[in-house]
């Protein structure tokens, strides 16, 4: 086991860059960051400007918080936001499984040349540890979406080989539906039982896994600071029907759809 095997602990004088970062997992694993007792850097880099200026609303930028506008397509522009990084976390995707039965290249595009770029700059700069925030729809996928993130899982797989020059090293982290999330199933059923309307179910027996962001964070978190390079890790997570979550919304109507575009059960 060479020295770069046993990864160094985060310091305080250490840059994590967060793409995606003003989503709602970004966000959470921002504020994580930044509460721990002694932060490091950090980065944010995501294409919406819009939330970026709602998000510095609560989190300033200064000395320790940075702000950048870009997008993971831009090759060129991840290798100077990653400049100077020391871990990654590649949380950037677009996410919601119909969308990507109808705009599959626009998935493509983001999902996996994202990757790639992400990879590619990651390397460039030598990015210490970089983890990419993977799905369970990534196993046997049916889907563009679980295709996309099994062609990114295998791009940072890869990475390992790749950079192992620079002693850049690369992970991924398999997570399920987390709670309350933006676009989740809970969030539109709480939205629907809280404004007397209907909700929408695809399928009474269709199985999701389930976790609580800060879970979610705190996994991811230990993934990034203990991976040695190449793994794929993935938590233990509850499971439940649909029909079962539906039944323990108080007082919430529904009606059944069926399953959407390139839906597992």
């Amino acid at each position: 086991m060479d020295s770069h095997s046993i990864p160094a602990a985060l310091q305080a004088r250490d840059t994590v860059a967060v793409t995606g970062g003003t989503g709602s997992f970004g966000q959470a694993f921002i504020q994580f960051l930044l509460s721990l007792p002694d932060p490091p850097r950090v980065r944010i880099i995501s294409r919406d400007e819009y939330k970026q200026e709602q998000m510095q609303v609560r989190l300033p930028a200064g000395a320790g918080l940075t702000y950048i506008l870009g997008d993971v397509r831009d090759s060129a522009h991840m290798q100077r936001a990653l400049d100077g990084a020391d871990y990654v976390v590649h949380a950037a995707a677009l996410k919601m499984v119909p969308a990507g039965e109808l705009h599959t290249a626009e998935f493509v595009r983001t999902n996996i040349i994202g990757a790639i770029n992400i990879v590619n700059a990651a390397i460039e700069c030598g990015v210490r540890h970089s983890l990419l925030i993977s799905a369970d729809k990534a196993v046997s996928p049916i889907n563009a979406y679980g295709r996309c993130k099994a062609v990114a899982e295998s791009l940072f797989a890869q990475g390992n080989i790749v950079g192992v020059s620079r002693h850049a090293r690369f992970a991924c982290a398999r997570g399920g539906n987390v709670w309350m999330s933006r676009g989740s199933v809970v969030e539109r059923w709480w939205q629907a039982s809280h404004g007397n309307r209907e909700g929408e179910i695809s399928c009474p027996d269709a199985t999701r896994f389930h976790l609580p962001m800060a879970d979610w964070v705190g996994f991811c978190w230990r993934v990034l600071t203990d991976m040695r390079g190449g793994e794929v890790f993935v938590p233990r997570l509850r499971a439940w029907r649909l029909g079962d979550l539906a039944a323990a919304f108080e007082g919430l109507r529904y009606q059944e759809i069926g399953l959407r575009d390139g839906d597992k059960m």
